[in-house]
């Protein structure tokens, strides 16, 4: 009692390692705005690429980090020290 309780799919996301030295430059970029709330259409005019392009960018990035959920994508990007706290503008 007066115990923690982290979900078993977020303590197994903590528990594994990955593959973020593998991402890009641009992946990063990508990774950054979408963790800060941004739209694949803000993502796409930052970018100078269509939203098109953006949504099949997060998709990749989602399947390359193996994570099924923007939550999951934040927490991973937390943990790899992908993003800081101080610069999440939720």
């Amino acid at each position: 009692m007066g115990g923690k309780y982290i979900d078993d799919t977020l303590l197994d996301l903590v528990r594994r390692g990955a593959p973020t030295a593998e991402l890009t430059q641009r992946e990063r970029q990508s990774l950054n705005m979408i963790i800060s709330g941004r739209t694949n259409r803000e993502i796409a005019d930052l970018m100078g690429i269509s939203p098109k392009t953006a949504e099949k960018h997060r998709a990749s990035l989602m399947q390359k980090l193996d994570v099924n959920s923007i939550a999951e994508l934040l927490a991973l990007a937390l943990r790899e020290g992908l993003i800081e706290q101080h610069r999440l503008t939720l």
